[in-house]
């Protein structure tokens, strides 16, 4: 399942995705001004074991920064495809997050790498627990 968000600063963005890739939407749902952390949070209420998340706002920082207060996200804003690779192979990254100028193009290039790249597992793993037991 592919979980999208945004803020109203990602909306417009968030809704060309949408119209090129199926995902469920856990807002915002009109541009009207809204915190990016809620719908973070609307994010992590919507989570599955298997899901994959886009998160928008105006920079892709600050979606980052909410989505990772939850241990069973882990996002990241990526500014290469090296970095999804490597964020999946060795963080297990499953939330990708973006500035609104982002192109779809590029975010459906990177969401398709991050699902068809494995986590590699070993010490990364470890490590991962590591970052659970942080807080």
């Amino acid at each position: 399942m592919i979980l999208i968000g945004s803020d109203h600063r990602g909306f417009f963005l968030k809704e060309s995705i949408k119209a090129v890739m199926t995902c469920h939407d856990v807002g915002c749902f009109d541009e009207s001004s809204c915190d990016y952390p809620m719908v973070a949070r609307q994010m992590a209420n919507h989570w599955s074991p298997k899901a994959v998340g886009i998160l928008i706002c105006g920079s892709g920082i600050g979606m980052c920064i909410a989505a990772n207060r939850f241990s069973f996200m882990r996002a990241v804003r990526p500014c290469s495809l090296d970095d999804v690779i490597l964020s999946k192979q060795h963080n297990d990254a499953n939330v990708l997050c973006f500035s609104n100028k982002a192109t779809v193009d590029m975010i459906s290039h990177y969401l398709t790498t991050l699902i068809h790249t494995a986590f590699m597992g070993l010490h990364h793993e470890n490590r991962i627990q590591q970052l659970n037991h942080l807080s």
